[in-house]
C-alpha cells in the first residue's frame, strides 16, 4: 500500500518564502504602475490647464490696442476722463512689470508659500525707465512673478445717430451701455474717450448718453470736458473701453492658499474691479516682450519689461507659465529649467514649464 508523502517543514518555508517574494514583487509593480499613472495624469492635466490659460490670454491679447478702426497716420486720441493718473492710459496697448530676480538667466527658486504683496510701487517689480508704466493700485500679486496690462474695447459696437448742439449728448441705436462706463468713440480719424454720466433709454427711438452731468449723478471721475462736436457721424462707432491686468496671486490674498493666475478688469468708475481667478496651480508668470526697433512690425529682440524703450514698439510677447501640481506627486525632485536656469526646489511637487509666443494682432497688421 502506497503512503502519501507530506511536505517537510523546510519545503513549506521555502514555498512560503517564494510566495512572499512574488506577492511583494506584484505589490511593488502595482505601486510603481500606480505612481506612473498618477504622474502621467498630473502631467496631462497640467498640459490641458496651460492650453486653457494660453487660450484665455491670447483672446484678450489679440484685441489689445483695438479702439474701433484701423489706425491711420492722422488718427489722434483725446481723453476727456477727469484724471491725470498714469494708471489710466488707454492709448497704450500693453504695459508690463518685471519681477525682481526673474530676469532671463536669473536662478529661479520655487517657493510654494511665497507671500502676496501689494504690487503698486513695490520694489519687487520694475518697469521701463524711458517709457514708464504705472501699475494700478489694488493689485496684490505673488512675488517672483511678472505682471502685464492691456487696453482694448468691447467686441460689440454701435453706430451714432445724432450729437446735440451742446456737443455733450449723443443718441444711438439700442446698445448695452451703463452709467459710469467709459467709451471710445472712433470715426477712423479721431478717437474720443469719455465717461457716460447718464443714460436715457427709449423703447421707440434711439437711446442717448450724456457726458456733462457726472457731478449730479455722482459718477466719478467724470469728464473734464466733452467736446464731441467734430465727430464724423457717418464713420463713427462707439465701444465700451476695457482694461485687463494679469498676475499671479492667491485666493482671498491668503498666503497659505495655493498660487493661481488672476486678472482684474476695468469697472464702471475707471477703477479696477475685483480680481477673478483664471487658473489654479500657476506658480509664476514670466514675460518677454518682442520690441520692434526698426519699424517693420517684426520684433528685433525679446526683452523684459524693465528693458523696454518704447511700449508702442512692442509687437509680440513671449509668455512662460510655471505650473505646479496640487499634490506632492513625485518621490524625488526632478530637474527643470525655467528662464533658462535650473529651478531650485525640494518640496516634491511636480512642476512643468509651458511657453508660447503671441503676436499683438493690432500692432503687426497696422491696427
Amino acid at each position: 500500500m502506497n503512503k502519501q508523502k507530506g511536505f517537510s517543514l523546510l519545503e513549506l518555508l521555502i514555498a512560503m518564502s517564494i510566495g512572499f517574494v512574488i506577492t511583494a514583487g506584484v505589490y511593488q509593480l502595482f505601486l510603481s504602475t500606480n505612481s506612473s499613472l498618477s504622474l502621467i495624469n498630473a502631467q496631462s492635466r497640467m498640459q490641458e490647464d496651460a492650453r486653457f490659460a494660453f487660450s484665455f490670454i491670447a483672446t484678450k491679447l489679440q484685441s489689445a490696442g483695438y479702439l474701433g478702426c484701423q489706425k491711420t497716420s492722422k488718427e489722434t486720441i483725446t481723453s476727456f476722463v477727469n484724471t491725470t493718473s498714469n494708471e489710466f492710459r488707454p492709448w497704450r496697448s500693453i504695459e508690463g512689470w518685471e519681477a525682481s530676480g526673474t530676469n532671463y538667466n536669473d536662478t529661479f527658486t520655487a517657493v510654494l508659500n511665497d507671500s502676496v504683496v501689494t504690487a503698486h510701487n513695490d520694489s519687487h517689480w520694475s518697469t521701463s525707465t524711458s517709457d514708464v508704466a504705472t501699475l494700478n493700485a489694488g493689485v496684490s500679486a505673488k512675488k517672483r512673478s511678472d505682471i502685464f496690462k492691456i487696453w482694448y474695447t468691447s467686441s460689440s459696437t454701435t453706430s451714432l445717430s445724432t450729437i446735440n448742439s451742446n456737443n455733450d449728448e449723443i443718441t444711438f441705436p439700442a446698445f448695452d451701455l451703463k452709467r459710469g462706463d467709459i467709451v471710445a468713440i472712433n470715426d477712423c480719424t479721431t478717437i474720443k474717450i469719455a465717461q457716460v454720466c447718464s443714460i436715457t433709454e427709449s423703447a421707440d427711438s434711439a437711446d442717448s448718453a450724456n457726458f456733462t452731468d457726472c457731478s449730479t449723478t455722482s459718477t466719478t471721475p467724470g469728464n473734464s470736458s466733452s467736446n464731441l462736436g467734430d465727430i464724423n457721424l457717418t464713420t463713427a462707432g462707439m465701444r465700451v473701453l476695457r482694461e485687463a491686468i494679469f498676475f499671479v496671486g492667491k485666493r482671498n490674498g491668503n498666503n497659505n492658499n495655493p498660487p493661481a493666475l488672476f486678472w482684474k478688469t476695468l469697472s464702471n468708475n475707471a477703477q479696477l474691479g475685483n480680481q477673478q481667478e483664471i487658473l489654479a496651480g500657476v506658480e509664476s508668470l514670466q514675460m518677454l516682450y518682442g520690441e520692434d526697433t526698426d519699424g517693420d512690425k517684426t520684433p528685433n529682440s525679446y526683452v523684459s519689461a524693465n528693458s523696454i524703450t518704447d511700449w508702442e514698439s512692442v509687437t509680440s510677447i513671449r509668455i512662460s507659465l510655471l505650473l505646479i501640481s496640487k499634490k506632492q506627486s513625485q518621490s524625488e525632485t526632478l530637474p527643470i529649467f525655467f528662464n533658462n536656469k535650473l529651478i531650485a526646489s525640494s518640496d516634491h511637487h511636480l512642476r512643468k514649464v509651458f511657453t508660447t509666443t503671441i503676436a499683438l494682432r493690432n500692432r503687426v497688421t497696422g491696427y
